[in-house]
C-alpha cells in the first residue's frame, strides 16, 4: 500500500493502481481497505477517468465514517468533472445531510452553491453560500462563499448586500489573493452603482494600487475615471480616462 502511495505521489499513476489492486487482491478484508479503494479513486480522478473514479467512491460513500464522508464529497468532484452535473448536484447536496458537521460539509455546500450558480439558479446558489457563512465561520472556503454570495445579490441588483458581502470576503483571515483581489473590484463597483463615487473611487485606486497588471486592470481604471466623473472631480477623472 505505502509502495502504491509512493508510486502516486511521483504521478506515477499506472503503477499505485498496480499496487492498490495487489494489495487487495491479498489482503481482503484488511482494516485499509477503504483507505486503497479510497486511492485508487483518487488515482482515477488524476488520470482523468472521472466515471470509473465516481463509481469508486459512489462504493465507499455508503457508510458513517471519514472514508464515507470523504468519498460523497469526491463522488460530487468526479461527477461535476465528467459532466453530469445533476447527479453532482445530489452528491453535494447529500454530504452535509449526512454528517453536518463532517470536514468535507463547508466544501460541499460551496460546491453545490457554484454549481447552482452556473446554472443561473441564483436564489438555491444563494442559499448555498449563505449556509456556508453562517454554519461554517472558521471554513478554508469562506472567503471565496462571502464573494460568491455577493455575485448572487448582484443578479438581483442588490447592490448593497452585494457590497457588504464582498467587504465580507476582504476582511476574512487569510484570504487567498485570487479572491482578494476579485472581491475587491466587485465591491468598488458595487460602491460605483450605489452612486457613492467618491468612495468607488477610493476602492477602484486602492484595487489598482494593489493589483496593477489584473486582467481587470483596465477595466478598473474606466470606473475609477466614471466615478470620479459623478464625483464632479473631473480632471481625476480624464487622468484616469486616458489611462
Amino acid at each position: 500500500y505505502l509502495i502504491g502511495e509512493s508510486h502516486y505521489n511521483l504521478k506515477d499513476y499506472a503503477r499505485a493502481l498496480a499496487q492498490y489492486e495487489s494489495f487487495l487482491r491479498a489482503h481482503k478484508g484488511h482494516r485499509l481497505e477503504p483507505e486503497v479503494k479510497y486511492s485508487i479513486g483518487w488515482t482515477f480522478l488524476n488520470e482523468g477517468n472521472y466515471l470509473k473514479a465516481a463509481s469508486i467512491f459512489d462504493e465507499l460513500s455508503g457508510g458513517s465514517d471519514d472514508v464515507a464522508h470523504a468519498a460523497l464529497f469526491r463522488k460530487g468532484v468526479a461527477l461535476k468533472m465528467a459532466g453530469k452535473r445533476s447527479e453532482a448536484e445530489r452528491a453535494f447536496n447529500d454530504v452535509p445531510i449526512r454528517r453536518k458537521t463532517g470536514p468535507f460539509a463547508d466544501n460541499a455546500l460551496h460546491e453545490l452553491g457554484v454549481l447552482l450558480y452556473e446554472n443561473k439558479q441564483f436564489k438555491k446558489a444563494q442559499d448555498a453560500f449563505a449556509r456556508v457563512v453562517k454554519e461554517y465561520p472558521e471554513s478554508e472556503v469562506l472567503a471565496e462563499a462571502y464573494r460568491m454570495l455577493g455575485e448572487t445579490f448582484l443578479n438581483e441588483s442588490d447592490y448593497e448586500q452585494a457590497r457588504r458581502a464582498f467587504s465580507a470576503a476582504g476582511a476574512v483571515k487569510d484570504v487567498p489573493r485570487d479572491v482578494l483581489a476579485d472581491a475587491s473590484f466587485q465591491e468598488a463597483w458595487s460602491l460605483n452603482k450605489l452612486k457613492r463615487f467618491k468612495e468607488a473611487a477610493a476602492h477602484f485606486s486602492q484595487f489598482l494600487s494593489m493589483y496593477p497588471k489584473h486582467r481587470r486592470a483596465d477595466e478598473a481604471y474606466f470606473w475609477l475615471a466614471e466615478s470620479y466623473y459623478h464625483a464632479d472631480e473631473y480632471k481625476q477623472a480624464l487622468r484616469n480616462y486616458k489611462e
